[in-house]
């Protein structure tokens, strides 16, 4: 949903990198305005975020951990996704340095939950429920550098904002338009 934001709102040569494997996107999430057939027509597809997607596979925390600094210094960068797992306080305030003028979202297992981080909101993003059509919970850990404290505790509830049709990605065979190998 942020990256979708990112794309509505910023310029055409924008991107959106996608760092480690376990960051990457299900390619349906990258499409949008996609509902199937409707009264045997085929809605338009918006490939807005596919187009400005790059994806990067870096395989260990320390190359992740480069090509996420790295990421952050490109001139088209306007949103960062980033694998965080093992990557220590000293890492996540490097990349908080490092994200002037770029936001940087890392997703960390919840076996890391109690990993201490430089970031200044921490949330926890869970599956709820048994559907096919995934509804997520999203309950805001922790808020410092000087916002809101009654943003403390937030949850937030929403379900499925992608609503796609297999036939239109049974073609796609990697989730970005390019791939990156470290």
């Amino acid at each position: 949903h942020l990256a979708w934001r990112v794309v509505l709102q910023a310029p055409p040569q924008a991107r959106v990198l996608w760092v480690g494997r376990n960051a990457w996107p299900h390619p349906r999430a990258l499409l949008g305005a996609l509902r199937g057939l409707r009264g045997g027509r085929r809605q338009r597809v918006d490939l807005r975020l596919w187009r400005a997607s790059v994806c990067i596979d870096a395989a260990g925390a320390d190359d992740r951990l480069w090509a996420t600094h790295m990421a952050l210094q490109a001139p088209d960068a306007w949103l960062v996704v980033a694998d965080g797992a093992r990557l220590d306080l000293t890492a996540t305030r490097r990349l908080q340095l490092a994200a002037v003028g770029c936001p940087v979202l890392l997703l960390r297992p919840m076996s890391e939950l109690r990993t201490p981080s430089a970031a200044s909101l921490r949330w926890q993003v869970r599956a709820e429920g048994e559907s096919e059509r995934p509804r997520w919970c999203a309950r805001l850990l922790r808020v410092r550098a000087g916002l809101p404290s009654q943003l403390a505790d937030t949850t937030v509830r929403f379900s499925d904002w992608w609503e796609r049709s297999e036939e239109h990605t049974s073609e796609l065979q990697s989730p970005c338009n390019l791939v990156c190998r470290l």
